[in-house]
């Protein structure tokens, strides 16, 4: 909601009286079905086959939440429908296939929300256009960065961190015609964009430089044998493999290559469907 300074405010609780008939549907139910892709660390089984999982802990905090608010429903329960068959192609669109797969049965009626970290427009816009519901939303949205590493590939020593034309620079002074800084990146058009960008900063220096996008299993096994200089990943990616303390080494690009920053529509945690 806004408020009258034009500032996003959370909701306040609405009257039973005025659920609307897919509010009151469900909690008629008493049970919210949630879809989910089981995967760590969100919703997974561990070595003694018990669920666990942020997602898995946030739902029941949640139902703890409403029961509060609304005595009447004190036997509400968490109930989760578990969507496995997806298959993933490895190119760095899983993110977007888990969306497709996950948006699709909430449409269906397969399950009333989705945790999984699920954004959506009230307009859906896919192979075709189609005609959907809107969307309510319990939190807000980030805009995800995409960001780079140095591998640590022939120990050209610490680069520069946060300024993207040093930094530059300092690879073109270390690159050579045999030899150039060697970039990857999965073929996501963001990931795309800007190993474009840092590979044509590198030659305006008079450096030499050579990009491949790669298919994620490939980028990793490049990673691990330092086989790549540069690696340019979204945010998360970057978090994960840039926290050893020798390499790789977080670049700090994330908002320097953020001239077009990736909406990331996954990290919104709740999305419930308005029928």
């Amino acid at each position: 909601q806004t408020d009258p300074e034009g500032q996003t405010v959370c909701a306040t609780w609405v009257p039973e009286d005025q659920w609307n008939d897919t509010v009151r549907a469900i909690f008629d139910k008493q049970v919210i079905r949630f879809g989910t892709y089981p995967h760590s660390p969100y919703y997974y089984r561990d070595s003694f086959d018990v669920v666990c999982g942020f997602e898995y802990e946030l739902a029941d905090a949640l139902a703890k939440i409403i029961v509060d608010h609304y005595p009447s429903l004190e036997n509400l329960a968490v109930g989760w429908v578990e969507v496995t068959d997806i298959e993933m192609p490895g190119d760095g669109t899983e993110n977007t296939v888990i969306f497709e797969a996950l948006f699709s049965s909430l449409i269906e009626g397969s399950y009333d929300a989705v945790f999984s970290g699920i954004f959506k427009n009230s307009q859906y816009t896919g192979t075709e256009k189609i005609n959907v519901p809107t969307f309510d939303y319990t939190c807000a949205f980030e805009l995800f960065y995409i960001g780079a590493i140095y591998t640590g590939k022939e120990d050209l020593g610490v680069p520069p961190k946060g300024n993207l034309d040093v930094l530059a620079a300092w690879l073109a002074e270390r690159s050579r015609e045999d030899n150039p800084i060697r970039i990857t990146h999965t073929e996501s058009r963001n990931q795309t964009d800007s190993g474009k960008l840092i590979e044509s900063k590198i030659q305006e220096n008079g450096g030499y430089a050579l990009r491949k996008d790669m298919l994620v299993d490939d980028i990793k096994d490049l990673l691990d044998n330092k086989e790549v200089h540069i690696y340019v990943g979204d945010l998360i990616q970057i978090q994960v493999l840039g926290n050893s303390p020798d390499y790789p080494i977080d670049l700090e690009l994330d908002v320097l290559l953020g001239t077009d920053t990736y909406v990331m529509r996954y990290l919104a945690p709740f999305t419930v469907a308005d029928e």
